[in-house]
Formats: C-alpha cells, structure tokens, sequence
C-alpha cells in the first residue's frame, strides 16, 4: 500500500478544507528529529479538517502522524489577538463560526444553519479580521513551537505505544508532580483523571521538553516565548473543547476538566524544564507565563464565558425553528461548501 493510498484512508473521514499553511516548516526538520529518536517507519501526512484534532496511528507497520493545520490556523488568529487587544473585537464574530463548523459535524443542521448566518452577519457588521502574515520574523514567535508541541505531542504517544516501560517510568513521574500540584492548591487531592488522560500528561510533559529546544535550535524563538507558545497552546484548545461539549450538550464532560488539569501542570512543566536548563531565566519565564494567562483569561475567557452562556439560553428558541427535510439537505450541501 503506497503513502498516498494509506493518507487517503486515513483521512477518508475528516472533513478537509484548503491548507493555507502548508507543511513546509513540519518538513523542514520534523523527518530528522523522528530518525534521532530512531522511531522507525514513521511518516508525517499534513492536513486542514474541520476536526481540528491531531492524531497518530500505525498502519501496514507505518507509524502515521496526522497534524491538523486547522489548529495552526486558528494558532495564529488566537495568537494575534492575545498580543493586540484592538482585535478582540473579531472574538465573537469566531465563536460563531467555531460554533457553526461543530454543529455541522454533530450533523446538526438546523444550527450549524442558524450559526452560520450568525458569524456572517457578526463579521459584516464588524468587518473582516486581517491577519497578519507569520514569518521567521514574527515577532512573538508563537507559532512554530506550538506547532513543534502538537508534533512532538503524537511522536510522544507513538513512543508510549512501543515502549510500555518507559510509559511506566513517565506516568509515575508525572503522578508525583500532580501530586505536588494539587497538594499546595486549595484542592489538597489529586483530581480523578483517567488513564488516557495520564498519557497525555506523560505526552505533555515530554512535548514541552522537546518543543522549547526545537523552537530555540530551529525556529528562531527566544526561550520565554517558546514557554509561553506551549501554554497558549493547550488553553486555545480548551475553548475549542468547551464549544464541541456545548454544542454536544454535554458541557459538564469529564474530559473538560481533565483537560483544565492538562492546562494546570502544563506549567509546571515548563518550569521545571528551565529550572534544570536555564535556571537564570525562571523568574522571567514565570513573570511573562503569568502575564499572558492572565492576559487570556481577560481577552478570552470571560468574553467567552459570557458568549456561552448567552448561548444556552439562547439554543431553545433556535431549535424551534423548522426546516423541510428539502431544506436541511440544501442547507447542508451550501454549508459544506462554506467550509472549504
């Protein structure tokens, strides 16, 4: 089975859009550092879904690791209005539109309808955002080592797959940091999290190690934006789980807040990796972590809390809205095409 027969099955059921990304910066060094870690037969196919989720798999002996540019082109808006608050107007106009591409793959129709015109209308009454081109010379250079995380986040996971001791080693490590943690919080307890969310703290932890020192070598990022990429990283993804359980009426997940527990410790091991490396700029990377959380939790999360629970109320009047059966399926071949 050729790489392109086996990209085709993998990907036969996402939801795929233009790529105005690209793979360029995955290719550029992504293929030499699976070989340093003398992972075999791994391949790295890049997509653009509306899932928004990557992944990794092991096909015909063929470790595959799905990155989904959709995250990197959502990385980018976040990434701009978290350093420039004259865009956070645009913040509702893309609730919207997140909210609307969700209910379309729950195949909720009637909404992903009604929400759709909702972002159409928020953008023409506010205009369309203008999002700057990112370069080697962005400056924050957030992107590359948010991409460098969700890369080295499914090598790790393909790692654990071969490797069952190591996982057993890692996952002890990290269950006694997550004791630390929740010991000197006011929780005083660990918080129950499943064993899948175990490996992705392990993936976590060991992503973050790799994706600081990927982007310092290659990406031409200083270390406190590196640190501060990898954090934003995960909290961007929190909004966007947060939405996909709204819209699956299941806000209440245990997968949220085993994913606020992700969002918690991801800092601790940042931290830690400075400690050991660069213990000179601890205090400076803790100062500048601290500004931008408390910066996305102004400009992002209570906007977004707001936008929710408007949302919620709201929802009952849109669902008694009718539609013919003709009327959804046009709805959702015009929808579909919106998407690409």
């Amino acid at each position: 089975m050729t790489m392109e027969q086996l990209e085709e099955i993998l990907l036969s059921k996402r939801d795929l859009r233009d790529d105005p990304i690209g793979s360029s910066w995955i290719n550029e060094f992504f293929y030499n550092i699976i070989e340093d870690l003398k992972i075999a037969n791994a391949e790295i196919i890049v997509c653009n879904s509306l899932q928004k989720r990557c992944s990794c798999a092991t096909m015909r002996n063929r470790k595959i690791i799905i990155i989904d540019n959709y995250l990197s082109e959502i990385f980018i808006i976040f990434n701009q209005i978290l350093n420039n608050e004259k865009d956070s107007r645009y913040l509702g106009c893309l609730f919207y539109k997140l909210m609307f591409e969700s209910f379309l793959l729950n195949e909720n129709i009637r909404l992903a309808a009604i929400y759709n015109t909702l972002a159409i209308n928020s953008f023409r009454r506010i205009g369309k955002i203008q999002i700057k081109q990112v370069t080697r010379e962005s400056k924050p250079q957030y992107l590359y080592a948010q991409q460098a995380f969700l890369v080295m986040h499914e090598i790790m996971h393909s790692l654990f797959k071969d490797y069952a001791d190591a996982y057993k080693s890692e996952k002890t490590t990290v269950t006694s940091i997550l004791e630390r943690v929740f010991y000197k919080s006011k929780l005083k307890r660990i918080p129950i999290v499943s064993n899948e969310y175990i490996e992705e703290l392990c993936c976590d932890h060991l992503a973050a190690i790799c994706a600081i020192s990927i982007s310092i070598d290659h990406g031409h990022c200083s270390e406190i934006d590196a640190a501060c990429a990898i954090i934003m990283a995960l909290h961007y993804q929190y909004l966007l789980l947060c939405i996909d359980k709204i819209v699956e009426h299941n806000y209440l997940a245990n997968e949220t807040s085993e994913f606020a527990v992700r969002m918690t410790v991801i800092r601790l091991f940042v931290i830690n990796y400075f400690k050991v490396e660069r213990p000179e700029l601890v205090d400076s990377v803790n100062a500048q972590i601290s500004n931008v959380i408390e910066t996305w939790k102004k400009r992002y999360l209570e906007p977004f809390t707001t936008f929710l629970s408007v949302q919620k109320l709201s929802r009952s009047k849109y669902e008694k809205m009718d539609f013919s059966e003709k009327e959804i399926e046009q709805l959702r071949e015009n929808l579909t095409k919106n998407t690409l």
